[in-house]
């Protein structure tokens, strides 16, 4: 059963920090203006407004450090939200990982707001990149993945969830030539050791965090860990490398409904130019179930690297022990019957060849049919004698890797509306 939303708690904007923010809301009655300070710095432009506090560009005053100055709104000025304020600038502080924006310096308005001093990036968030160039091949995608996947591994052995990891919370510069991910607005992360569980407890019930990109835990208002950062991982994957998100929903409690219920369509089927051995690995961050989802991302994305840097026609499946959907492995015994019973026998010993010139040596005997799918049929169907030869196959699964759950088969997910507006969060 999905937990209802918490009314008390103030909304959050879509988007509300770095250099691309992209909030539609209409600016506070006190917005700060070009030439007002904050602290050491000086105002001279607006990235934007939302819900939870309006974003600022700026510059210090005596060395001329860009910078962007997040500003808290008046009226979400509550003591829960400047405790989370203050809590997300220690903690991006503490972090300090070149893929996670640095929290420069922290203060008080003079009419006692509280702002942080940030980075400004610039460069595009990941959701507008997206919008505009659709679909990656997963070469070019991995730069972007790979530094997301280090700022997450940092962020939870911290001990820390970010919870809101989006497209939008991504932003993207540019160095050497390649897209560099930073990681932004940790509004809602949260400690997950033992030494929190109290506080969590007290939170049960609401949700936390943006309805297209919460793991089936968040939506049902239960406590989570990093596992649910892993869940949205895979979600940012997915889009990522087939132009749409696994789910679509014409509002959040339908999307909520499918994150907790509905098994997503392999990515190979919906870009059938993605090699399908991405599909268990994508698959696996995507288990309904926690703890059947890769904690440590920089692992995972190795693995989507070795299969980058294969030949770019392989799209069988890897030879690693993810665990063949039920009905496949059901009908593999009866395929393998009828294949052995329609396959083409040999040439009878001593038949001569049909040509002119023929000698009485023997046909030579037809070659093995090959037990391993072609690379064209493994990304589209999986026949039953292609599953039970491969169900048979040796395991070379690394160390610590999760198989993918039994479940039943996937159907296809229509794409629907952008989401409306993130109705959760403090």
């Amino acid at each position: 059963m999905l937990a209802t939303v918490e009314a008390t708690s103030p909304a959050r904007p879509e988007d509300d920090a770095g250099a691309s923010a992209r909030v539609e809301k209409q600016p506070p009655e006190n917005a700060l203006s070009p030439g007002d300070k904050a602290g050491d710095f000086v105002v001279d432009g607006v990235l934007g407004h939302g819900s939870y506090g309006s974003v600022y560009s700026a510059a210090h005053h005596v060395i001329g450090r860009r910078a962007a100055v997040k500003v808290l709104r008046r009226s979400a000025a509550e003591a829960r939200a400047i405790a989370a304020f203050i809590e997300e600038a220690r903690l991006v502080s503490r972090l300090r990982h070149p893929n996670i924006v640095d929290v420069l310096t922290f203060g008080q308005l003079e009419d006692g707001r509280h702002f942080q001093v940030m980075d400004l990036i610039e460069g595009p968030t990941l959701a507008d990149f997206l919008e505009e160039r659709g679909a990656l091949d997963l070469r070019e995608a991995l730069p972007i993945v790979r530094g997301i996947a280090s700022a997450l591994d940092a962020v939870h052995k911290s001990g820390v969830a970010h919870r809101d990891l989006k497209p939008a919370n991504v932003v993207l510069e540019r160095r050497d030539g390649e897209p560099f991910p930073k990681l932004i607005d940790f509004g809602v992360a949260e400690l997950i050791t033992t030494e929190t569980d109290q506080a969590s407890a007290a939170t049960a019930g609401a949700l936390i965090g943006t309805p297209r990109y919460m793991a089936p835990e968040q939506c049902r208002g239960k406590k989570v860990d990093a596992r649910a950062d892993s869940y949205a991982f895979g979600l940012l994957l997915y889009e990522m490398l087939t132009g749409k998100p696994p789910f679509a929903g014409d509002d959040a409690l339908e999307l909520m409904l499918k994150h907790t219920d509905e098994q997503p369509v392999p990515p190979s089927r919906v870009a059938p130019s993605l090699p399908a051995a991405v599909d268990p690995i994508i698959l696996s961050l995507l288990e309904k179930q926690p703890e059947e989802r890769p904690l440590e991302l920089v692992p995972v994305v190795r693995e989507l690297e070795a299969i980058a840097s294969g030949p770019s026609d392989d799209k069988a499946p890897p030879t690693r022990s993810w665990r063949v959907p039920a009905l496949v492995g059901g009908l593999g015994l009866a395929g393998a019957i009828v294949f052995a019973v329609t396959r083409d026998p040999a040439p009878a010993s001593g038949e001569r060849a049909p040509t002119s010139n023929a000698t009485t040596a023997p046909q030579p005997a037809a070659a093995p049919l090959p037990d391993r799918p072609e690379p064209k049929e493994a990304a589209d169907a999986v026949s039953p004698a292609i599953a039970a030869s491969a169900s048979a196959a040796p395991s070379a699964s690394p160390p610590g890797a999760r198989p993918v759950r039994r479940g039943p088969a996937p159907s296809a997910v229509a794409p629907g509306p952008e989401d409306p507006e993130n109705p959760f969060g403090r």
